[in-house]
């Protein structure tokens, strides 16, 4: 409850990133080049959370915003 959901769409990521306000998580491509959800690094380190924090902005400033349904 209370949850803000925000979703862009970029043309194209090499990385796997996922956040909250307690922690993050980092992933690079498989060799294939598709997302690899199976492997990265996560951690509550403040900051591990501020690069990813400046990762996800520079990826969110130019992408697509779409909204939920």
């Amino acid at each position: 409850m209370g949850e803000r959901l925000e979703i862009g769409l970029v043309s194209e990521v090499k990385v796997v990133l996922a956040m909250n306000e307690k922690s993050a998580g980092f992933g690079l491509p498989a060799l294939d080049g598709r997302p690899d959800y199976s492997r990265g690094f996560v951690s509550d380190s403040p900051n591990f959370r501020r690069w990813c924090g400046d990762l996800y902005s520079h990826y969110w400033a130019g992408a697509e915003k779409i909204y939920p349904l």
